[in-house]
């Protein structure tokens, strides 16, 4: 209850009684909650180096204000993404219109404020990104459940300014839950997902193809053309192209102190697992949260090889990946050692 209406209460009412219910949980089991410290100036640059590697193919986005929602849908349009507004400026004609692309999947990304997505029910949504934090903690829990729904999983990111701080603990606490604070992802980072991807959408199809094209491939072959050079040729149309980014400012806090910067307390360990393997950091954050439970916060700077990563861990943290335990990643044992 915010203050100027407990102080109302207290003037004006007459010995009121105060009933409170709390839950265990106000969040649904099957979302992961994730945040980002962010200036102000960055966001939507932020927004679309998220967009480009996490590759949802269906997200809301929540801005606090009909302004903010206008703006944020012109630059995605501008910067060629799919998107729509929806706020209470619009006539039920355009609500209706955006809600029907936005359902049809015409439409990937819908930017709204919390009064214009009320009753909104849509399914198969793989991602809510909340802009603006929202005003109150109870809107936060309607915004990320939009996601994760009739037993899927979802993925809720919500960035932060440093004016917001304080709003990653609160939410823990209002929704006895966890949030996980993440790097901002790299140009690097984004590529590497994307090929990732790639690829395996690729030999899916390759799987599946029963295409005849062998009088093709052999009249090419006789020109004089290898079969790599006829792969690279075509791979150069298909694969994916990644953005320019702007710099985004890296905000220092307590929770990522040591993920930007050696410390002391810190030890550098290798594990066998690298570029060859399509590993990127969140992936390795990833797997040593749901592996070995330990938090991304203890994790400090991430150098990435073509047949292993290494990664700074803080000692108290070390025993948990020490224990043997077989864990297997695409096909390969992890196993970890020092590293200087």
């Amino acid at each position: 209850m915010p203050p100027f209406i407990k102080k109302i209460a207290k003037n004006y009412q007459k010995s009121p009684i105060t009933v409170k219910v709390e839950g265990t949980s106000l969040t649904v089991d099957k979302i992961d909650q994730n945040y980002y410290m962010v200036k102000e100036k960055d966001k939507k640059q932020l927004l679309i180096r998220l967009i480009d590697y996490l590759q949802p193919k269906s997200a809301i986005i929540f801005a606090n204000t009909k302004k903010d929602v206008d703006e944020i849908t012109e630059f995605l349009q501008k910067n060629k993404y799919s998107a729509d507004g929806l706020h209470g400026d619009l006539k039920q004609t355009q609500r209706s219109y955006v809600m029907n692309n936005f359902r049809n999947n015409n439409t990937k990304f819908l930017v709204a404020t919390d009064v214009a997505a009320r009753g909104l029910d849509v399914e198969n949504i793989e991602l809510v990104i909340n802009y603006d934090v929202p005003h109150e903690l109870e809107i936060y829990v309607h915004r990320i459940g939009r996601t994760g729904r009739a037993g899927n999983k979802g993925e809720a990111y919500t960035f932060i300014t440093p004016r917001k701080a304080r709003f990653s603990s609160e939410i823990e606490k209002f929704t006895n839950s966890k949030l996980f604070l993440k790097q901002i992802p790299s140009k690097e980072d984004i590529e590497s997902k994307q090929n990732y991807n790639f690829i395996k959408e690729l030999k899916q199809k390759v799987n599946k193809n029963e295409g005849k094209n062998e009088d093709i491939i052999k009249e090419l072959i006789n020109d004089g053309f290898t079969e790599r050079q006829i792969l690279n040729s075509l791979l150069e149309d298909i694969k994916p192209s990644t953005n320019r980014y702007n710099k985004i400012d890296i905000i220092e806090t307590k929770k990522n102190k040591n993920q930007g910067r050696s410390n002391n307390n810190m030890l550098t360990v290798a594990v066998n697992i690298g570029k060859k393997e399509r590993l990127t950091p969140d992936v390795l954050l990833k797997l040593l949260r749901k592996e070995y439970n330990i938090d991304s916060r203890f994790i400090g700077n991430i150098k990435h090889l073509q047949d292993e990563t290494k990664f700074e861990i803080s000692d108290r943290d070390l025993k948990k990946i020490n224990t043997n335990k077989k864990v297997i990643f695409k096909g390969k044992r992890i196993k970890f050692k020092m590293s200087k």
